[in-house]
C-alpha cells in the first residue's frame, strides 16, 4: 500500500505538503502568542493566584505541544535527520557558515548509524533559516523542562523522558516511553491537520 521497503507507513505527498504548511505556520506565526500565554499561566501560578479555568490551562498545554510537534515536523522535513539524530539536538546546536557569498545555516548533532563508537558522532544537517527558528521554538519551549530534569536535550524531555540512553547498538532508548511510538505517522499527525 502506501509503505517504504522497510514497511514503514508513508505520509501521503498532499498529506504531507499540509502538515508542513500548518508546522510552518504555527512556528513563525503563532509561536509568540503561545509562548505569552504559558507565560502568563506560569506567572499566575507562581504568584499564588487561582489559576484560570482547566479549559484554558488546557488549550494552552495543548498549544505547546502542537507547536513542539511543528517545530519537530519542519526540522524532519528540512533536515531529513533520524528520530535518534534530532533526539540529540540541544541549546546552540545552529550554526551559521559563509563561503563566498553564500551564507547556510546548519544543526549539529550527533549520528549513530555506522559510527565507531556507542556515543555516536558528530554530524552536521543542512536546515535554513526556517529550520534555525524551529530550533528556536525548541530551545524556548524546553527551558523549564530541561532545567528540572538536568539535561540539554530539547526534545526528549517533552515527550516525557528525562535523559537519552545510548545502547551501542544503533539505537537510542528514551526513559518514560517509546519515541518511535510517540512519532508514528498513525499517531498524532492526522489529527494536527
Amino acid at each position: 500500500e502506501h509503505q517504504d521497503e522497510c514497511g514503514t507507513e508513508l505520509i501521503p505527498d498532499e498529506a504531507f505538503r499540509k502538515l508542513v504548511r500548518v508546522c510552518l505556520d504555527y512556528v513563525q506565526n503563532h509561536a509568540e502568542t503561545i509562548f505569552n500565554a504559558r507565560d502568563a499561566l506560569t506567572a499566575l501560578n507562581s504568584l499564588r493566584i487561582d489559576a484560570p479555568n482547566v479549559e484554558a490551562a488546557t488549550a494552552v498545554n495543548t498549544a505547546c505541544r502542537h507547536l513542539n510537534y511543528a517545530a519537530v515536523v519542519l526540522l524532519f522535513a528540512l533536515t531529513g535527520m533520524r528520530l535518534n539524530e534530532l533526539f540529540t539536538i540541544q541549546p546552540g546546536c545552529v550554526k551559521c557558515t559563509k563561503e563566498g557569498s553564500i551564507d547556510r545555516t546548519w544543526i549539529e548533532s550527533v549520528h549513530t548509524k555506522f559510527a565507531e563508537g556507542t556515543r555516536g558522532d558528530s554530524a552536521r544537517w543542512l536546515c535554513g533559516p526556517v529550520g534555525a527558528e524551529a530550533v528556536a521554538v525548541l530551545t524556548r519551549l524546553s527551558e523549564s523542562t530541561r532545567r528540572t530534569s538536568r539535561t540539554d536535550y530539547l526534545i526528549g524531555p517533552l515527550v516525557g523522558t528525562s535523559a537519552v540512553q545510548w545502547t551501542g547498538d544503533n539505537a537510542t532508548r528514551y526513559q518514560g516511553g517509546s519515541a518511535p511510538g510517540f512519532f508514528a505517522s498513525t499517531s498524532w499527525w492526522p489529527r494536527f491537520l
